[in-house]
């Protein structure tokens, strides 16, 4: 009798120990996919045919992660998109407090944009504004001038990243031989954003006041929700160009950076306006 009862609280011994056993496993890997739980960029799919440009990329700014894109690897001229680099790395390695003379050399860029005039003084930093707010060429030449090794810095920049498609031959963007691909003006674009923030800083004001004249930015999506900086640009041989971000919040309540690139649109408005819906209606991060 004493034997049997013996032996049933043993059984039953094991059996809670080996219950309590499974439910602590059970808890403890639990947790472990709390902690370690990684969310993940999931992307739907995008309807793009209302999108002009001949090519794009968009992307997550904080992994890289493509989201969307058309005939991503095409070259193409990017315009004043160019002065986002230039500005740069004019500001990282210049004397941004010395000054400088316009010269008529300089306001003899094609363009009017920036109101640069012959004989005015300006520090090297206060030209960043015209440069990027109104896309001054004469601003651009000025930087040159005064930065004879900017375009060699430029050049050896991207190549540093690996972009062999990306290449410049002035600092304006004038310059049809400015050339890259959306993919790869998304990792120069992404970098600058993640390394160089102060530059998209200045491209998010709507004007600046300088001591000679006053500069309102041009960019048509300066005033749109969620704008973080960027640069657009337009010739005759690039058509319209863009590099922007924005803040998007997405489906599943997040708030994240996604760049934007176009090349060779009709119409920048209209296009980011599809592809920025697109996203906040089938990204999410989960």
């Amino acid at each position: 009798m004493l034997r049997t009862t013996l032996g049933r609280i043993t059984v039953f011994t094991t059996l809670v120990v080996f219950l309590c056993i499974s439910v602590f496993f059970v808890a403890a890997w639990s947790v472990h996919d709390a902690v370690y739980f990684e969310p993940e960029l999931r992307v739907g799919v995008f309807d793009t045919t209302a999108v002009s440009a001949s090519s794009f990329f968009v992307f997550d700014v904080e992994t890289g992660t493509e989201v969307a894109s058309k005939n991503s690897t095409e070259q193409h001229p990017i315009a004043s998109v160019t002065k986002l680099l230039t500005a740069a790395l004019f500001y990282n390695d210049a004397d941004l407090a010395a000054t400088t003379s316009i010269t008529w050399s300089d306001v003899a860029a094609e363009g009017e944009a920036g109101k640069l005039t012959a004989g005015d003084v300006y520090a090297y930093r206060e030209l960043l504004f015209p440069l990027l707010l109104e896309s001054s060429n004469d601003a651009a030449a000025v930087l040159l001038r005064v930065e004879p090794g900017l375009l060699e810095k430029m050049n050896g920049y991207v190549q540093s990243l690996g972009l062999a498609h990306t290449s410049f031959s002035d600092t304006s963007g004038l310059s049809a031989g400015n050339q890259s691909n959306a993919y790869e003006l998304s990792i120069l674009a992404r970098t600058l954003y993640q390394h160089d923030p102060h530059i998209f800083d200045i491209t998010k004001l709507t004007q600046f006041i300088g001591a000679h004249t006053g500069w309102v930015n041009n960019n048509p999506l300066v005033h749109q929700e969620g704008y973080a900086g960027g640069k657009h640009g337009f010739t005759f041989e690039a058509n319209r160009t863009n590099v922007s971000f924005f803040t998007e919040t997405l489906p599943t309540g997040q708030e994240r950076v996604f760049g934007y690139i176009l090349l060779r649109s009709e119409d920048i408005v209209a296009d980011i306006g599809h592809l920025r819906y697109q996203v906040q209606q089938n990204v999410r991060f989960e």
